[in-house]
């Protein structure tokens, strides 16, 4: 479901007129397909962005912290 009020697209900026409605996260159709694609794509290979964050949340549900973050931090 997309909202109306927003005008212009976060990833690309282009305006809601050219791209059409944008969804809630004010992404138009490209670029949410796009960011949808890399997020599948990250999981598939365990690495990136997305996955390291499903990763840590994961651990986070049963109160663990992964070991790399806690080298990272000291």
């Amino acid at each position: 479901m997309g909202r109306v009020d927003y005008k212009t697209c976060r990833e690309c900026g282009r305006h809601a007129d050219d791209v059409g409605e944008l969804s809630h996260t004010r992404l138009c159709v490209e670029c949410g397909r796009a960011r949808l694609r890399d997020a599948v794509i990250e999981q598939v290979e365990h690495r990136g962005p997305t996955f390291e964050y499903w990763r840590t949340r994961i651990a986070a549900s049963v109160g663990a912290v992964l070991l790399d973050a806690e080298r990272s931090n000291a």
